[in-house]
């Protein structure tokens, strides 16, 4: 019986393309974890916007994860984000794009006819005291995950901990279609010409791992 779940459990694992991580702070660590975790790049960096209407604008732009929106800082220095990203097309600051199809993808891989992209995520679960033996139990203040997130010093100790989720989640598309969750099926779905399965197994690949992901699609790009 045990047997027949753990091979349930990996069939499912495999049928989309991501991944989920755990992570505890302690409360003494977590304005350092934000302060890493929180945004794409170590600082606001200038980018082109292009619009779906063909116009370019440029501005000094960062990815936050936490709160899965494209932030800039405006005259006052108050850093707030873009309202209008169902104008955008994609953005890029030369070294890493984003795409904008109701929510903002990460490019990872692009060809003549289709591209990869990934979306990872932060969320706070919980927030738990720390107790003896290093047992753990929920705390009885809880702050929202705005409270949590948008002040720099926070009322927490070094016995309790915030328990985040990162979510990591790979998609492809067309060049201009839409994007979908990444699994055999999806990329079999591109590239019908190609036995995407047979390739996976023979090679012992994980859709979940980035660079075997990236293997696949230059192997389902490959003329042939």
């Amino acid at each position: 019986m045990l047997n027949i779940l753990l091979i349930l459990f990996f069939c499912i694992s495999n049928l989309f393309a991501q991944k989920e991580e755990t992570i505890r702070v302690r409360g003494n660590e977590i304005t350092k974890f934000i302060a890493k975790s929180k945004y794409k790049f170590r600082s606001f960096t200038r980018s082109k916007v292009y619009l779906k209407n063909g116009e370019i604008a440029i501005a000094r732009l960062n990815y936050d994860y936490f709160d899965q929106a494209m932030k800039y800082i405006d005259e006052k220095g108050d850093t707030l984000s873009i309202a209008n990203g169902k104008d955008i097309d994609f953005i890029s600051n030369g070294l890493d794009t984003f795409f904008y199809q109701n929510q903002y993808y990460e490019w990872i891989a692009s060809s003549a006819t289709a591209r990869l992209a990934v979306r990872r995520t932060f969320k706070l679960l919980d927030r738990e005291t720390i107790g003896a033996y290093g047992t753990s139990s929920p705390a009885q203040k809880v702050e929202s995950h705005t409270a949590i997130l948008g002040v720099t010093k926070l009322d927490l100790d070094a016995n309790e901990e915030l328990v985040f989720v990162k979510k990591t989640t790979y998609y492809i598309s067309t060049i201009k279609g839409h994007f979908v969750e990444t699994n055999k099926k999806s990329i079999s779905k591109l590239f019908p010409h190609k036995n995407i399965d047979d390739y996976i197994n023979q090679n012992k690949l994980d859709l979940n791992k980035e660079k075997d992901l990236i293997d696949v699609f230059v192997y389902a790009n490959k003329p042939g």
